[in-house]
């Protein structure tokens, strides 16, 4: 025999995966990452849900706390003027209030004050406060919050 003719044989340790059984264990890894997406995807959409629902509770409140300071505001403003109608107010989120409703400047919400006199029993004067509070300022994705008081104006009062 010669050198040249010697037939070179591999005697490693043989291949337990055949090629049928190889490509079954293709298909199963791709079926985990699969399953591990679908997985990671309804994770992402609860936790957007999550994140809306608390950012309308934080809406809500706001709205309340507008609300109920715009019952406070229009008896403060009847105590100086006998004939405050009302007004549509804009809170800002700092110390003044922003100019013309622009959430850019820092505007909270939009609160609509409504205010009707009427002459209750004894001559006593009374005063309906309505209170719409929307937060923030816009027409579709809002919190609306309504309060509505009477109060009763006393002879020292205007």
């Amino acid at each position: 025999m010669k050198a040249n003719d010697r037939k070179y044989r591999w005697r490693g340790a043989p291949s337990r995966v055949t090629p049928a059984r190889g490509g079954a264990v293709l298909v199963i890894a791709l079926m985990c990452l699969l399953l591990a997406g679908v997985f990671a995807v309804s994770m992402v959409q609860h936790a957007l849900r999550q994140r809306k629902q608390v950012l309308r509770d934080e809406w809500q409140m706001q709205a309340v706390w507008l609300a109920d300071s715009a019952i406070d505001r229009a008896a403060s403003q009847i105590r100086v003027d006998d004939e405050y109608a009302g007004e549509v107010w804009r809170p800002g989120a700092g110390a003044t209030p922003a100019s013309d409703g622009d959430e850019a400047n820092g505007v909270l919400g939009r609160v609509e004050i409504r205010v009707e006199y009427e002459t209750g029993d004894d001559e006593v004067r009374l005063a309906r406060v309505q209170a719409m509070a929307d937060v923030p300022d816009d027409p579709e994705e809002r919190a609306r919050v309504r309060r509505e008081v009477t109060l009763e104006l006393t002879s020292g009062e205007p």
